[in-house]
């Protein structure tokens, strides 16, 4: 992140103290993307490319600033083109205390189960350069919500988070993330675990899963969501190795006429090795079964499964051409059994490969 911009811009007030103590700073990055996928269903029979290419952008705008008396506080925005206008405009936005007691987040920003997974995905070692990694553990949207971290203690850190829905829906959420770190080697052993619940409240609906041309009235009964996952990290010099553990379980899933429920749980194991200071190298193993809407086609085009097994192996590589530009090439394969919704029993197989351009600022 460079710093680029101070007080005298005169672009941030907070809480009556003016820009002119606020260290402003903007960061982001602009990337394109080519994706292919090759698999048993041949979209190229329906007139649709197996292939596509996409670009994305993001921008994030921080004032921080410390008081006289050594409390830390400010505020973020973030840009970014996903969703409609209303999400483009600043999908991810917070203001935040922090002093020795910890740190108190409030706006929409990621809760623990997010920010203190160690998901390959998650933890950021492989998302750089293939998003095909993670799997579909709830864990939250940019909703609204008071965030607390405790500082780290002897290795040791919580933290807590708290959605309220309002008015406009009863999905109240509550996430909790644990982690504990301790040198070892040239490097460092980390465990983690993290927990969010869901709780919805039902409302009529009017809409037929099959046939939206065809719309039949009922209601969604009220329903739970679940998301355990526990997980460790080895670091030691180059080489870095996880395993992660992960359930997950929603009740009536927003169909109860059809009553559909989703239960899921698998593994993740991933390998990394930094060749040089300019090459990363990665592999990750995937694998789940379970019950009710998962993903099975990475990359170009996905389909929700309502029943099945799943796994997939990721080979990818990264390379920095200079500080802020990289390009990384990473290859999945993927299998999966199970049913598609409205199509009936399907097995998938295929592979998929994403070539991607980044420069950060």
């Amino acid at each position: 992140m460079r710093k680029i911009l101070y007080a005298t811009t005169a672009l941030v007030a907070l809480g009556g103290v003016t820009a002119a103590s606020a260290d402003v700073s903007i960061s982001g990055y602009t990337r394109f993307q080519y994706d292919t996928l090759s698999d048993d269903f041949d979209d190229e029979t329906d007139g649709r490319n197996n292939s596509k290419m996409s670009t994305d952008y993001n921008v994030w705008v921080k004032a921080d600033m410390v008081s006289d008396n050594g409390l830390s506080y400010g505020a973020g925005v973030r840009l970014d083109p996903h969703g409609d206008e209303e999400a483009a405009a600043g999908d991810r936005h917070y203001l935040y205390v922090q002093d020795d007691w910890g740190k108190l987040m409030l706006g929409n920003y990621h809760g623990p189960a997010y920010t203190m997974s160690l998901g390959a995905d998650w933890r950021g070692t492989v998302s750089a350069y293939t998003e095909n990694t993670t799997y579909n553990v709830f864990k939250g949207h940019n909703h609204p919500r008071i965030i607390y971290m405790t500082p780290t203690v002897d290795g040791f850190q919580l933290g807590a988070s708290y959605n309220d829905a309002g008015t406009e829906s009863s999905d109240n959420e509550m996430q909790y993330g644990l982690n504990y770190r301790m040198p070892v080697m040239d490097g460092h052993l980390r465990f983690g675990a993290t927990h969010t619940s869901v709780e919805e409240k039902g409302e009529p609906d009017s809409y037929d899963l099959v046939d939206p041309t065809d719309p039949v009235p009922y209601d969604i009964t009220d329903s739970s969501k679940e998301a355990t996952e526990l997980g460790v990290e080895f670091k030691n010099g180059p080489f870095l190795t996880s395993l992660v553990a992960f359930e997950q379980e929603e009740s009536d899933l927003h169909y109860a006429g059809l009553g559909i429920a989703s239960e899921w749980s698998g593994h993740e194991v991933e390998v990394a090795f930094d060749a040089t200071d300019s090459l990363k190298l990665s592999t990750v193993y995937f694998d789940a079964e379970g019950e009710g809407g998962f993903e099975n086609r990475p990359g170009v085009g996905k389909v929700d499964i309502i029943a099945a097994e799943y796994n997939h192996l990721i080979v990818g590589a990264k390379y920095t051409i200079a500080p802020g530009l990289w390009v990384s090439l990473a290859h999945t394969q993927f299998e999966s059994k199970g049913t598609v919704a409205g199509l009936g029993g399907v097995d998938n197989d295929g592979t998929a490969t994403r070539l991607r351009l980044n420069a950060s600022f």
